[in-house]
């Protein structure tokens, strides 16, 4: 696999919405605190234990197994095909490279083909794959209502679809956008982790800024579930809640940055967060945040975070400390391809999901060496090649 196409640019294919303003948002925010006795905190000292107990399991090292140990044998002679919403999005990539690593461990034919990051390009690589006559189809990444004739096609000719990352929740998908299985983390636990992370982290006393985009379902649930956690500590602010698509956040974001900062760049409602559905964002956030001094330590710093996707950027911001990015939220990438490849194996056996869903792990400067952060990815060490493969009877 070349790593280094990880650093390429997300081309997501939906459409740009419209560009995001600023909506100050009142509470009864305050600067961050900087002590650690209770008298200091911006919340209540059981709120505040509690959002301490989340993020200390969210950064607990995920060794241990607790996916599936049972199921059915190898199927013979399948053939999934893997339509990638975009290869150059180091997500569906990587995954697709977990699948296919899955795939030659059970004998069978994987193909990808890449949508490009269109709404074109994947209807175009759905009607290709189709015409493949696979025994699966691996939706990866594509959003199902844009594929919604071919998956009603698929389900007619009783071709299984697994997905991942095509709902704002694991698990089955019915109706008019038949989908076996989505595999994905629990977006909402992920979420809420990382706005406890950034209540503990500013002592109960976060002023943030909250960017989402709005014609991305997954986008919005993980974004208004971070803004729901903290509006919920007496003592934060959300300070902005912005629309900017990620495939316009290049040119968008330092105007939005820097009308951030002269609103809120002092003050009681201090900016001291920015927090994003996709590391990207902080790709190019960074760079404005530095154009404008701001330190990277300090009362005066902001600081970003992300839930999604542990790219090699985000690990090497979160490692160096000194470039703004506090933490990441990843998928363990590889481990949800071998889960993708599993759930095929249920269904071509007539067997239900397993619905298993792997734990939420968040990488901060305490841990982003563990787990497969040293070589900038999240990849749990806990065997579950020769579980999947033990199962399967290949091992």
């Amino acid at each position: 696999m070349k790593r280094g196409s990880r650093r390429r640019r997300l081309a997501y294919g939906m459409l740009a919405g419209a560009a995001g303003c600023l909506a100050c948002a009142c509470s009864t925010g305050g600067s961050t605190g900087t002590a650690s006795d209770s008298g200091s905190l911006g919340v209540s000292a059981a709120y505040y234990a509690n959002a301490e107990a989340v993020v200390k399991a969210a950064e607990t090292s995920t060794s241990t197994w607790t996916g599936p140990t049972t199921g059915p044998k190898s199927a013979k002679n399948e053939f999934i095909v893997d339509v990638s919403e975009a290869q150059s999005n180091a997500g569906p990539e990587e995954v697709g490279v977990g699948a296919a690593q899955a795939a030659k461990a059970l004998g069978w034919k994987f193909k990808v083909i890449d949508g490009q990051g269109t709404i074109t390009g994947n209807v175009d690589a759905m009607d290709e794959a189709l015409a493949l006559n696979p025994t699966g189809i691996f939706l990866n990444a594509d959003t199902p209502s844009e594929v919604k004739a071919d998956l009603q096609i698929a389900a007619k000719r009783h071709i299984p679809v697994v997905g991942w990352h095509v709902n704002t929740v694991p698990g089955p998908m019915g109706g008019a956008t038949p989908v076996y299985y989505n595999v994905e983390s629990d977006q909402t636990a992920a979420a809420t982790a990382m706005a406890d992370y950034v209540i503990v982290q500013t002592q109960g006393r976060a002023n943030v800024a909250i960017v989402t985009w709005s014609t991305m379902p997954v986008a919005v649930l993980k974004t208004q579930v971070m803004r729901n956690v903290i509006e919920t500590c007496k003592g934060c602010s959300v300070l902005s809640y912005a629309n900017y698509p990620l495939t316009t956040a290049t040119t968008t974001l330092p105007t939005y940055i820097t009308a951030l900062l002269d609103r809120y760049g002092s003050g009681a409602h201090k900016l001291n967060y920015m927090m994003f559905m996709n590391d990207q964002y902080a790709d190019d956030a960074a760079p404005s945040l530095r154009s404008a001094g701001i330190p990277t330590s300090g009362s005066d710093s902001v600081s970003l975070v992300s839930v999604g996707d542990g790219t090699i950027p985000a690990f090497e911001r979160v490692r160096a400390g000194d470039d703004y990015q506090a933490a990441t939220l990843p998928e363990p990438v590889y481990e949800d391809g071998w889960e993708v490849m599993d759930e095929f194996n249920r269904a071509f056996h007539s067997l239900p999901p397993d619905n298993y869903v792997t734990p939420v792990h968040l990488v901060t400067s305490a841990d982003v060496n563990k787990d497969g952060g040293t070589q900038n990815v999240y990849n749990p060490p806990n065997n579950y090649q020769e579980h999947y493969e033990e199962i399967w009877g290949v091992k």
